[in-house]
């Protein structure tokens, strides 16, 4: 059972418990005197919330004990009340760029708008049951990819509530994700990018032009590019990505250097974006672009339609989108020498876990990749003849 005692230099009572035989010593919020109270009622009142603090260390009561024993040593201590969801969402600091912090808001409308009426009930008051039905709705309407999103960001704002002292643990902590596979769509070929930049509208030469000549960067970040991101004086351009905040300075390549200029001669300076009519279509709707984009790339051939399982039944996907550039990004780096530090640095990845996701390989570059490794290995018998010949000897 927990103890209290009195601290050297400390005005407030002490909890002392044991935890799998590690010896915890933490503040209960409890000062030693108080004009309010006597003596014996604040040593009473320390007494209690020690033995709540031990209930929550050692995770052995029901989920409501911990949040009232939680709620009784924040209040204790002068913490706030347990906000309703509603406001604690409205007020939530998102982090990330802008991309994120509008997939994070439309995550957390979503799941109000599942709630309704529950919306308006206190963070501590939002059950495992109520998060697991708004996964499983999302489900049926969305990919497993997106619901995997709204899962994340709904859970980012229960996992601060839990460090800030409103919860015991997230409502979300054991809610599970549907089955579906990830989408994996086709990377494009060589070939299919040269035809991208020589038939496609000027406006979307000019948009995969740009993407891949800063390597590889998302739609939205090639679409709202600006002129105050261009250094061509240092043959730079940089700018932090929408969806991650990520600061990218990239090393424009020579064939899109030469092409922007000839866009700034043609605006004369009276622009703010180098692409306002794709940066105008993208701060409207940013699903448009994507959809275009697609449309143009079946008309060429390019790209057609293909039949996913979800967990309500198929959706026709195309195989191949805009996001397919960076992919190709990544791969060409990689296959030309270009290191994994170095391919995140270029691209904008965060980690090399994150940049190995984009690398795509096929069984041709996997027979040259085992043919180096076989003349390696071999190089003692300098072919497969000599290898069988030195077995039979």
């Amino acid at each position: 059972m927990a103890s209290i005692e009195k601290r050297a230099g400390r005005k407030t009572w002490y909890a002392v418990f044991y935890v799998n035989g590690k010896k915890i010593r933490k503040s209960t919020g409890v000062n030693l005197k108080d004009v309010n109270h006597t003596p014996a009622k604040l040593k009473k009142m320390a007494q209690a919330q020690a033995e709540n603090m031990e209930s929550l260390a050692r995770g052995n009561s029901l989920l409501d004990k911990q949040i009232d024993a939680l709620r009784a040593v924040a209040d204790a201590a002068g913490g706030s009340k347990v906000p309703i969801l509603k406001t604690y969402l409205d007020d939530f600091d998102i982090a990330g760029g802008e991309q994120n912090q509008s997939n994070v808001k439309r995550a957390f409308r979503l799941f109000m708008k599942y709630l309704g009426a529950d919306a308006l009930k206190r963070l501590d008051r939002i059950t495992s049951d109520m998060c697991q039905g708004f996964i499983d709705y999302a489900a049926t309407k969305v990919s497993a990819g997106t619901v995997r999103r709204y899962k994340g960001s709904i859970a980012c704002a229960f996992n601060a509530a839990v460090r800030n002292g409103y919860l015991s643990r997230s409502p979300l902590d054991n809610v599970k994700l549907p089955k579906d596979r990830p989408i994996k769509r086709e990377l494009f070929t060589h070939e299919e990018v040269r035809r991208m930049l020589t038939e496609l509208p000027q406006d979307w030469r000019d948009m995969v032009l740009i993407c891949l000549g800063t390597a590889g960067q998302r739609i939205g970040d090639c679409a709202c590019l600006k002129w105050e991101h261009i250094d061509f004086e240092k043959g730079v351009i940089s700018f932090d990505t929408q969806k991650t905040g990520y600061g990218v300075e990239v090393p424009m390549l020579p064939q899109l250097a030469t092409r922007l200029r000839e866009i700034q001669e043609i605006q004369e300076g009276s622009e703010t974006y180098v692409l306002p009519i794709m940066a105008n279509k993208y701060l409207r709707s940013k699903g448009y672009l994507s959809t275009e984009f697609i449309t143009h790339l079946k008309g060429l051939g390019i790209a057609s339609n293909q039949k996913v399982k979800v967990s309500n039944g198929q959706r026709n996907v195309s195989t191949k989108s805009f996001h397919g550039l960076r992919n190709y990004a990544v791969t060409t780096l990689r296959d030309a020498g270009v290191g994994e530090d170095m391919t995140c640095a270029l691209v904008g990845h965060e980690n090399i876990q994150q940049d190995r996701a984009y690398y795509r390989t096929n069984i041709r570059k996997k027979q040259a990749a085992m043919q180096k490794f076989g003349n390696i290995l071999f190089v003692d018998y300098g072919s497969s003849e000599s290898y069988a010949s030195a077995r039979e000897a």
